[in-house]
């Protein structure tokens, strides 16, 4: 029969309520660690696992918060090195190390950690540290884009029964964004419902926020107004405060709000710097996107791609890649397995086609605006399922001798449901329009070297960047 956890030598409420009590009083400031130290001791001297793992996320939690997750991933390997090669504690402490490893943007060493703690896991006997081992290897895995992980029913229920409150929390608050950038909302609501009930219930106030942002895009899908400015998100939430920032820099750029859009972007630039070393990427996307969309300058320079793409920066990258589909001429990859993005909501077979019409393939971007009205109609995406149709018009008008009544069709049941909702219809009709005389003299086309023009008909057939890079080096 598994070995159930002693007694702890610390108790951890108790603990959790003075760490708590001493954060709201010190702040950013380092009081914290004599009440950490006080519990570390008491977990070593008496060689106590649970407690020992409870102080060490207790400390990685707060570092985390201060933008300090270097500091977090080396409190973790300490630990590690005190554990004394018991599994129990080191299936758990490799798994937090992943979670840091990966969003921190190492993604092959986060990988290998929570390798490492799974094979760990295989040898303890607690069922509380492999249900913790697994919740932090799984979200390392979700949050790298894992091909392996990357199943839409994937999310363990005995997992979820097996893992304590807080941990079962940490994991649905990843398991909902990953789920909608599979593309099955569907799937998501039902984990948000139990997300908020759960982190009310338990009164976890980071989780909340998480869970209040997650409310507000899943509304803005439908209706982007639903992004107000009182949704409630402490301060110290960076993460939520940056799904925040970044979704309402999508909402105002779409109804062009040029004053809302530059303070959700500085917004965001100042979550990017409480964020530490996390990889959210560095806003360049979204900055230039801005200025494309204000008419205030196009660019012909390369936006530099991110290491890696993962969960946490796929909004920035999807941001990045519209600002290219938009008034750009150079590359940027969008992930094959990945649809769309909670905090940006576009179909990425739509940025998809722009970038095919802007490389001069002209049936590939007919095909990617049609697949992005199919792909929208079925995930529930009306705004963005208008936004292609009338996209698709504007590209039969000026490149397609069929019938003026299809175009004229999709144009008028286009523009009617965005105007229901107080979007212009013709911002994103010109993107296309301005794009579409690839030919002519006056379109993007003349201006592309034949390796961009290359380049981009590559990253419209799907290759990545990295692939595409690769060919020309």
């Amino acid at each position: 029969m598994p070995r159930q956890p002693e007694p702890t030598a610390v108790d951890a409420r108790a603990f959790a309520l003075d760490l708590q009590q001493t954060l709201r009083n010190g702040g950013d400031s380092d009081s914290w660690r004599a009440v950490v130290e006080r519990g570390l001791t008491g977990a070593y001297a008496a060689g106590d696992i649970v407690a020992l793992c409870d102080v060490v996320q207790a400390i990685v939690s707060i570092l985390d918060a201060q933008g300090r997750q270097r500091e977090a991933v080396f409190e973790i390997a300490h630990a590690i090195g005190l554990a004394n090669g018991d599994p129990n504690a080191l299936c758990m402490l490799h798994g937090m190390r992943a979670t840091f490893l990966v969003s921190s943007g190492d993604v092959g060493a986060g990988l290998e950690a929570a390798a490492t703690a799974d094979a760990f896991a295989s040898r303890a006997d607690l069922p509380f540290a492999t249900a913790k081992a697994h919740t932090h290897s799984t979200v390392a895995r979700w949050i790298a884009l894992d091909a392996s992980a990357l199943d839409a029913q994937g999310l363990s229920v005995d997992l979820l029964s097996e893992a304590r409150a807080a941990d079962a929390l940490f994991l649905m608050s990843y398991r909902i964004p990953l789920l909608v950038a599979l593309g099955e909302r569907g799937l998501a609501h039902p984990w948000l419902r139990s997300f908020r009930l759960n982190a009310t219930a338990a009164g976890h106030e980071y989780r909340i926020a998480d869970a209040n942002v997650y409310d507000a895009a899943e509304l803005a899908v439908s209706d982007p107004r639903a992004v107000s400015l009182d949704i409630g998100v402490p301060q110290w939430s960076w993460l939520a405060k940056w799904r925040l920032a970044v979704l309402r820099l999508w909402s105002a750029l779409l109804y062009r709000r040029w004053a809302d859009a530059a303070d959700s972007l500085q917004m965001a630039l100042r979550v990017r710097r409480r964020a530490g070393n996390v990889v959210l990427d560095d806003v360049d996307g979204p900055e230039r996107l801005l200025a494309a969309s204000a008419g205030i300058g196009s660019f012909d320079e390369a936006l530099r791609p991110p290491p890696s793409v993962h969960l946490l920066n796929l909004a920035a990258t999807f941001a990045a890649a519209e600002a290219v589909a938009t008034a750009g001429s150079q590359a940027k990859a969008l992930p094959d397995a990945i649809t769309t993005s909670l905090e940006w909501p576009a179909s990425r077979w739509r940025l998809q086609a722009l970038l095919a019409l802007r490389s001069g393939n002209e049936v590939g971007a007919k095909q990617g605006l049609e697949h992005a009205i199919d792909w929208s109609q079925t995930a529930g995406y009306p705004i963005e399922g208008a936004l292609a149709q009338i996209q698709l018009a504007e590209l039969l008008r000026h490149r397609y001798a069929g019938p003026e009544r299809r175009w004229r069709e999709l144009q008028s049941a286009s523009s009617e449901a965005l105007r229901a909702i107080g979007v212009d219809p013709v911002p994103p009709a010109y993107v296309v329009a301005q794009i579409a005389p690839v030919g002519g003299r006056h379109g993007i086309a003349s201006r592309l070297t034949p390796r961009e023009t290359e380049v981009l008909k590559h990253l419209a057939d799907g290759l990545s960047y990295r692939d595409v890079r690769c060919s020309w080096e």
